[in-house]
Formats: structure tokens, C-alpha cells, sequence
């Protein structure tokens, strides 16, 4: 399953999630404080840390790969990479932050218990007076396949906060969507950095989800004592699987190895 995809002369994201995070980021001045939870290969890390020039603390459950992630991927010396679970984190820390990023998946799988009512809850206390939560999660927001993207929308929604929805470009299994959540209604007037789409610059807001058409009569307020989004992303999680099993094929025949 892939988890980081780099152009490695520049180890810039070949996927489009990490600008559209980096752009949504850019309202917070240098010097604002991020908290990562989920550092795979170190992508959004660095957008945050060496394009936008915040304190980045990076929670990640493997060491190995934060070791992956700075040898293999460029990962900036300035960022802090705690070896944590990211919901032991967010429970024992006193630490408050502007920007609050969730990027944790476990292959396909999203991790269930910090995306619960009472996670959320913890972790919007740690956010300062302006501060953002930001969720990256599959592109699926329609049908069945939907329903786990849903059931985080109606999540943040019962934890109290204003929640936008921006999709990235492209077919449902192809993207992501991007969950921006806050006490007040986001601005993206005050963004600094612009958006690039097909070589034009993109006005973030042109791009949002109107959230009045998503269907909520199957999504669930995921909480810790039922904390089934994994069960409710079987088909999301599939179909996924399925994508990345190609990606997989097409690197295998250009003769890239799958072991080392």
C-alpha cells in the first residue's frame, strides 16, 4: 500500500493532497505552532515546516519510519518527530497548537480511535483562539463508499466545530477529501499561498464542497465506546486497495523493486 509518492529531484508529493493542506495551512503566520499526527515519509511535514516555516511536532507510531523518512524522503532536520500513539498525544499534552493535522492511516485503514467524539473533543482543546483542525481522508463522500468520510463530517460537526469539506481533483477513488474544522466558520480570505490546477491559479474557495449535499441519515457520531470506522470503510478501504494494486503493477514493470 502506497503511503508516500515523491518526485525525487525536488521530493515534492506526486499527489495533490499536500499542497491543498499547505494552502489551507498558509493563513497562519511563520512561527505558528502545527501539530502532525501521522508522518509517513514526511510530505506534509515539510510543506509545513521548510514552505510555510511553522514548529512542527510530528507524532508517529513507528520509529522506523520516521528513521524512512529521513533518509529516504528529505525529511527536515527541524521537524520533531515524537514516537507516540497520536491519541496517547493528544490525551497527556498540554502543549497548545494553531494547526492540529490529521494524516493517520495504517495502509487503507483509517485509525479509529482518534477520530471519535471524545478525541476530537481533547484535541480542540488544544487548539489556540484561531486554531485549525485539518483531516485528510479518502475522496469517497457519495453511496455506501461514502459513509465513513460522512460519519467524520458529523463527528467534527457534534464535537462543536465549523466544518469544511474540500475535495481534491479527479474520480472518488482517485482523490482525497480535506476536512477543515474550527470553533468559527473558516476564512480562506487570509491565505497566503496560492493554488496551482492544471498550470492556473485556483481561489481555494472556488473548490469547496457544498456540505448540504451530503447525505447524513447513515452517518454515524463515532464515539469511544463504538468506534467502527473501519467497519463503515470496508468498501472505501477496498476500493482503494484496488487502485494502488495497479500503481503497485505499473511501478513493478518499470523495473522499480518491490523488496530490498
Amino acid at each position: 500500500m502506497a503511503q508516500t509518492y515523491v518526485d525525487k529531484s525536488s521530493f515534492d508529493s506526486r499527489w495533490d493532497y499536500p499542497a491543498y493542506l499547505g494552502v489551507v495551512c498558509s493563513k497562519f503566520r511563520q512561527g505558528s505552532d502545527a501539530l502532525l499526527l501521522g508522518l509517513g515519509g514526511g510530505t506534509v511535514a515539510n510543506v509545513l515546516q521548510n514552505r510555510l516555516g511553522f514548529s512542527v511536532d510530528a507524532i508517529e507510531l513507528d520509529q522506523r519510519v520516521a528513521k524512512v523518512a529521513r533518509e529516504q524522503f528529505a525529511l527536515s532536520e527541524n521537524v520533531n518527530v515524537i514516537v507516540d500513539d497520536a491519541r496517547h498525544y493528544l490525551e497527556q499534552s498540554k502543549k497548545k497548537y494553531d494547526l492540529i493535522v490529521f494524516d493517520v492511516y495504517r495502509g487503507e485503514s483509517p485509525a479509529p480511535h482518534v477520530f471519535t467524539l471524545q478525541s476530537l473533543g481533547k484535541t480542540k482543546s488544544l487548539l489556540k483562539q484561531d486554531g485549525l483542525i485539518v483531516v485528510n481522508f479518502n475522496g469517497f463522500l457519495e453511496g455506501k463508499t461514502g459513509q465513513a468520510a460522512r460519519s467524520i463530517y458529523k463527528t467534527l460537526t457534534a464535537a462543536g466545530l465549523e466544518t469544511t469539506v474540500i475535495p481534491t481533483p479527479g474520480p472518488e477513488t482517485n482523490r482525497n477529501t480535506i476536512f477543515v474544522a474550527s470553533r468559527r466558520k473558516p476564512d480562506f480570505g487570509t491565505t497566503l499561498a496560492t493554488l496551482s490546477v492544471n498550470g492556473k491559479s485556483v481561489d481555494i474557495e472556488t473548490l469547496l464542497y457544498d456540505p448540504q449535499k451530503l447525505d447524513l441519515s447513515d452517518a454515524v457520531v463515532l464515539t469511544d465506546d463504538k468506534p467502527i470506522l473501519e467497519l463503515l470503510n470496508i468498501r472505501a478501504g477496498n476500493a482503494w486497495r484496488k487502485a494502488y494494486v495497479e500503481m503497485t503493477k505499473m511501478f513493478y514493470k518499470e523495473g522499480v523493486p518491490l523488496f530490498r
